[in-house]
């Protein structure tokens, strides 16, 4: 009987090689796809809501600030990336969204 994967938690990460050992394929060409796999639907859920309440923040400084808009343009080409880029380009990606996140996420100027 084969081993069935687990949709709500995942297999963990690097699942796909062991899913896929017979294939030249090392990863999904999507990462929210991979995502599923390796993080289960849990997982992801958690990924996406985290994802939609960072671009929520950024759209709402964006429209008041024009370094934040820049930002919150890396910031949505990050995600596009992440639809169509295979997970090969994961970590440059993410390299760039956590760098966009870091600029949203701080202090506007003008506050304490």
């Amino acid at each position: 009987m084969a081993r069935q994967v687990d949709s709500w938690t995942g297999r963990g990460l690097g699942a796909i090689a062991l899913l896929w050992r017979k294939t030249p394929q090392l990863w999904v060409m999507n990462e929210w796809l991979q995502s599923l796999v390796e993080f289960g639907v849990i997982g992801t859920g958690l990924l996406l809501a985290m994802v939609t309440t960072i671009t929520w923040k950024a759209w709402t400084r964006a429209r008041t600030s024009v370094l934040d808009a820049g930002w919150f343009g890396v910031w949505v080409a990050f995600i596009s990336a992440s639809v169509i880029f295979p997970c090969v380009h994961w970590a440059h990606t993410a390299w760039v969204g956590l760098c966009a996140w870091a600029v949203l996420e701080r202090q506007p100027e003008g506050t304490s």
